[in-house]
């Protein structure tokens, strides 16, 4: 049968709920709902239609097929997490609160096309009156029993007020046979006879009676009722409130079954019309206020009801021949009571009933549509969450953590000078280092591609996998160039924000306050000695990561050629600015002098070798240091530099 498109909210949701789906986790092959969330977990966006409409396609087709019983994750919420509610479940019962009942009860139920009343049939039993899996069961019931916990309670007052009602009516039959019926006598005249039928009625309902024992009885069973229902939903105890149902059910028999004995036994000729009148009151009153599910318990006080009266005609029939006579007019009477109230007590009770069967099914399918809705907004969170954790794991891989954590409250937007400055940082004592190979240009000619950039691939990856030991931050790589850092993200770091109020010539005259990593026991204040402890610290770190991966790119397996690259290495430690550059793409960059002198370094150097500057070898001056003629350096005219050899770094 074609049904109308549905918007595609719900397929994975109703997948996953199958008893089929062993885990949560393998959600890969299911496709990722669509749309916008839920507000409250209740309501689906106006434009976006209930969420348990379902789309047509392959998943449609699954699901119709699928008869497995829903599902319910312990994850999907608090709700459905409570203590009692499902055997392995020990979550605290604070979160069975009201307002989590509410949203499982709100919205429109399932709507009747063939796909979704099989969906609900698929998953309840018993002509749609019980769920097939227990805790599903519970959960419903324990919603049902506190969504109406009010109701109940007025459901009682109710019942007493109809009592009162009795005693009312009782008295005014008697204030009518006193005034217009002082003297009667039998078959006389129609006056005559209606004063008859109310001395009759009277004479059994005497008002004291209705004092001595009705009200009583009436008002015993409300504060019963009340006190009881009262103690469970306000009981820490009792977890699952759907025992308040049960209690209720329970009273509604017991005085019901008290209350028609009492009036066959009492009202002898007249107890029918008694009888039909507390069997409607009774059985409408629990009907709409006892918040139970209604039919399955309304049925058997229903079914209770008829037993009673029908069983009740041949015994009290029998006794009131053998009183009266069977050609009595008492007999007559009581035959015609009977015949006459039977009609609409079975006529009351078969339209109650049908009511109570819509009523049930139509709350059950809502709560299903309120699982399912739930559950899919869990879905979306989950997804949302998990999204959001791989996309940060994934810039964190390409940027460091606080610039990250910086773009995440921009969203991810760089679009004016400022939101670029508040990314941007100044750095002192930092050490550079530029690694390249040495032949590669020849190297990568008599080579295939695919083989160098394998090549390429296996060296880099020992030089991440030593950074991490050593400390190092990795820059960037650019084709056979790894750049690499100690002191803006790991090591000793001496970093400050740019001012935002400050001009450019204020900031460049400006105290620079720096603020000391605790990572490696730096101090708070800016000075001389914090200083050249960081450039020293970085330093040394740098330079033992330069002999890690000289080491390391002897273990790498070269493609064979008649030009093996080699590794050479610049280093120089100095301040630096690091920053984004760009709106798109993002890339952490550092800029500066000292950025510009440690490529220098590299490109004037020699393979296996490290070449530095001055500075580098002031600071850590006991390495071997092999003194080079002062050489031009681009940019920076006539410089010292100093050559550490670490043996061959060939293959």
């Amino acid at each position: 049968e074609v049904t109308p498109p549905r918007p595609p909210h719900s397929v994975s949701l109703l997948s996953s709920m199958t008893a089929g789906r062993k885990e949560r986790g393998s959600e890969a092959g299911r496709p990722a709902p669509s749309g916008r969330g839920f507000e409250d977990g209740a309501a689906a966006d106006a434009s976006g239609g209930s969420a348990a409409h379902l789309p047509q396609g392959p998943d449609q087709a699954q699901l119709v097929e699928s008869n497995e019983p829903l599902t319910l994750s312990m994850s999907m919420h608090p709700l459905l997490q409570a203590k009692n509610f499902f055997a392995s479940s020990r979550v605290s019962s604070s979160y069975l609160v009201d307002g989590d009942v509410t949203q499982l009860y709100s919205g429109d139920a399932l709507d009747d096309t063939p796909l979704e009343n099989r969906i609900f049939r698929d998953r309840t039993t018993c002509f749609g009156l019980r769920f097939k899996l227990l805790s599903v069961e519970r959960v419903f019931l324990n919603g049902r029993a506190r969504q109406n916990k009010y109701v109940v309670v007025l459901g009682y007052a109710l019942v007493f007020f109809l009592s009162l009602m009795e005693v009312l009516k009782t008295w005014l039959l008697k204030k009518f046979k006193d005034v217009h019926c002082p003297d009667i006598e039998d078959n006389s005249t129609e006056t005559d006879i209606s004063c008859s039928k109310a001395e009759s009625f009277y004479s059994y309902g005497a008002f004291a009676y209705q004092l001595t024992y009705i009200l009583p009885s009436y008002g015993l069973f409300t504060v019963l009722g009340i006190a009881s229902h009262v103690y469970i939903h306000k009981s820490k105890r009792v977890h699952d409130k759907a025992w308040a149902m049960l209690a209720t059910f329970v009273l509604y028999f017991v005085f019901g079954t008290a209350l028609y004995t009492a009036t066959i036994i009492t009202r002898e000729k007249q107890w029918p019309d008694h009888f039909l009148n507390s069997a409607v009151q009774g059985l409408t009153v629990y009907l709409f206020f006892s918040g139970t599910p209604t039919f399955s318990s309304f049925f058997v006080l229903s079914i209770l009801t008829l037993v009673v009266y029908f069983v009740a005609f041949p015994l009290s029939y029998r006794h009131v021949k053998s009183k009266f006579g069977e050609k009595s007019t008492d007999a007559l009477e009581l035959k015609t009571n009977f015949t006459q109230d039977a009609y609409p007590l079975l006529l009351t009770i078969f339209i109650e009933l049908v009511g109570a069967y819509i009523s049930e099914v139509s709350r059950r399918k809502q709560f299903l549509q309120g699982v399912i809705m739930i559950n899919q907004q869990e879905e979306i969170i989950q997804r949302k969450a998990k999204n959001e954790t791989i996309q940060k794991d994934l810039l964190e891989n390409m940027l460091p953590t606080s610039i990250v954590s910086k773009l995440q409250e921009q969203n991810f937007a760089v679009q004016s000078w400022d939101q670029l400055r508040s990314l941007s940082q100044r750095h002192s004592g930092v050490c550079i280092m530029f690694a390249e190979l040495e032949g590669f240009t020849a190297f990568s000619a008599e080579v295939s591609p695919p083989r160098v950039m394998e090549y390429l691939n296996d060296l880099f990856y020992v030089f991440d996998s030593l950074c991490e030991e050593h400390d190092v931050y990795k820059v960037e790589t650019v084709a056979d160039q790894y750049v690499a850092a100690v002191g803006v993200v790991t090591g000793k770091m001496l970093s400050e924000e740019l001012s935002r109020d400050l001009s450019e010539n204020d900031r460049q005259k400006s105290d620079v306050k720096f603020a000391m990593d605790e990572t490696s026991n730096g101090g708070s204040a800016r000075s001389d000695e914090s200083l050249l402890g960081a450039s020293t610290f970085n330093t040394v770190r740098m330079i033992d990561f330069a002999k890690a991966i000289m080491r390391g790119s002897k273990c790498v397996e070269v493609p064979s050629s008649s030009i093996p690259p080699m590794l050479r290495i610049g280093i120089h430690t100095g301040p630096c600015m690091s920053g984004i550059v760009g709106t798109k793409n993002f890339r952490f960059c550092l800029f500066g002098d000292t950025m510009n002198t440690a490529a220098r370094m590299e490109q004037k150097g020699t393979a296996a070798c490290v070449h530095t500057t001055q500075d580098v070898v002031d600071l850590v001056p006991g390495e071997r240091w092999e003194k080079l003629a002062k050489m031009e350096v681009k940019g920076k005219g006539s410089m010292q530099t100093y050559l550490l050899r670490l043996g061959s770094g060939s293959s």
